[in-house]
């Protein structure tokens, strides 16, 4: 159901702290197109000497790349009906990780890297004490850790 202006994708192992914050995110940043993380190109990633995952786009995808870290993401509608073109033409979807970007950019979208997505993490131990009300924290395996967590920051 693509019913709405903006979507956000959250892998269960992000632990948001408070309830409204995506609803705060919302009114911040209402002309976006995508929220994330990052937004690497292809011609400047320092990981591209090691070749990352880019390798999965070649010959799928028109250059210029870009990637993020997408546990956690908004999309615009439009956006979403983009990676549908896509899937319509090809048949298929890409690695989500330079996807979603790449196609922001070849349609020229509002692409915005907000501050509170950089604590969105490919490998790290969050601990009570570094968690902050405006910030989602992954990874966080255990759902009940999340809630433990919440309940100790009272965060409403």
């Amino acid at each position: 159901d693509i019913n709405f202006k903006n979507i956000w994708f959250i892998e269960e192992d992000v632990f948001i702290p408070r309830f409204n914050l995506l609803l705060d995110l919302d009114k911040k940043y209402k002309n976006e197109d995508l929220l994330c993380k990052q937004d690497i190109s292809y011609n400047t990633d320092k990981l591209n000497k090691f070749n990352w995952h880019w390798n999965r786009a070649k010959g799928k995808i028109d250059k210029p790349w870009y990637r993020s870290l997408m546990c956690c993401h908004r999309q615009s509608q439009r956006l979403l009906q983009r990676i549908k073109d896509y899937v319509d033409k090809n048949g298929s979807l890409l690695f989500l990780e330079f996807m979603i970007n790449t196609l922001a950019h070849h349609n020229n979208y509002n692409i915005k890297t907000i501050p509170n997505l950089k604590t969105i993490t490919w490998k790290k131990k969050y601990k009570v004490d570094e968690i902050k009300m405006d910030n989602f924290y992954h990874p966080m395996k255990d759902l009940k850790e999340q809630e433990k967590y919440r309940n100790i920051l009272n965060y409403k």
